[in-house]
């Protein structure tokens, strides 16, 4: 039994180190340029994870600089909407994906921006 509440205590702690990002912290970051060619690098990353890559449309929208608040990294956050073919042929709709740009590389964070772990750096206050 005190195993258990040792380990529900340390759990507890563990999930209340995560302190939110300040605005001196937001406006003291660096970000690493976007390449020119981010658009193409993305739609390789989809080509392993889409049925019909060729087959896809994308609508880019406007990249802005974001951070991720779990692990504190700041980037470029690009989001997408992609439409790709299911297994039956059929466009399935636009899909928002996100990613972010930092580490010389991208990193999807669709479902981390979907649960609020990553944040845009304009909004802090």
């Amino acid at each position: 039994m005190k195993k258990i509440w040792a380990v529900i205590l340390l759990s507890f702690f563990l999930i209340g180190c995560v302190q939110p990002m300040t605005r001196a912290e937001v406006e003291a970051a660096t970000y690493e340029p976007l390449p020119q060619n981010y658009k193409d690098e993305i739609k390789q990353i989809m080509t392993y994870r889409l049925k019909d890559a060729e087959s896809a449309k994308y609508n880019f929208f406007e990249p802005r600089k974001g951070y991720t608040a779990s692990t504190r990294h700041f980037g470029y956050v690009v989001p997408v909407g992609i439409n790709a073919k299911n297994s039956y042929g059929g466009y399935t709709g636009f899909q928002v994906y996100y990613f972010v740009y930092y580490q010389n590389m991208f990193k999807d964070v669709t479902d981390g921006v979907q649960l609020g772990a990553v944040k845009w750096s304009e909004d802090v206050r």
